[in-house]
């Protein structure tokens, strides 16, 4: 995990920390509840304000989009996206 963390320092300037937080929130975290845990510890190990700024960010942008959705009421399958 460390050194994942560390080759993501390296690697990932940021000015995309903002495509990745909404890449973790969309496309990962609400889909993968199990790996949240995993999500958290790495972003520990990140250890960046700036990052956890924009994955808060992208989470409550997500929140805003599918409690204004009209299929929330009716979708069980919103539902569960809004409650992981």
């Amino acid at each position: 995990m460390e050194a994942k963390a560390k080759e993501f320092n390296e690697v990932i300037q940021e000015q995309y920390y903002p495509w990745f937080a909404q890449y973790m929130v969309m496309k990962r975290a609400s889909i993968e509840p199990n790996f949240h845990d995993l999500y958290l510890k790495f972003f520990d190990k990140v250890n960046s304000k700036s990052l956890n700024k924009e994955i808060l960010k992208a989470t409550y942008e997500n929140c805003k989009v599918l409690l204004r959705s009209d299929l929330i009421k009716s979708s069980s399958e919103e539902r569960s996206l809004l409650k992981t």
